[in-house]
C-alpha cells in the first residue's frame, strides 16, 4: 500500500514484495535449521548422560495417584 501511495508502480510494488518475502524465508529457515539442530543435539546430549536403566528407581511405577478415585 505505501508503495503505491509513493507512486510506484504495482508490478514493482509486488516484485519487491516477493524478493523481501523470498529472503526473509531462507534467513527463517536457516534460523530454524540451527534451532531445530540445537535441541536435537541438546536432547541426544542428556539421553547419553542420563541413561535409563531397568534398575532406575526414577522410573514410573504402576501405583495410582494419592487422592485419585477410580
Amino acid at each position: 500500500m505505501i508503495g503505491i501511495v509513493a507512486g510506484n508502480s504495482a508490478t514493482t510494488v509486488i516484485v519487491r514484495s516477493t524478493v523481501v518475502m523470498l529472503v526473509c524465508w531462507v534467513i527463517g529457515f536457516f534460523v530454524g535449521a540451527v534451532a531445530q539442530h540445537i535441541v536435537q543435539d541438546h536432547i541426544d546430549r542428556y539421553k547419553r548422560d542420563h541413561p535409563i536403566t531397568s534398575d532406575d528407581q526414577s522410573a514410573p511405577t504402576d501405583q495410582t495417584t494419592p487422592g485419585a478415585t477410580l
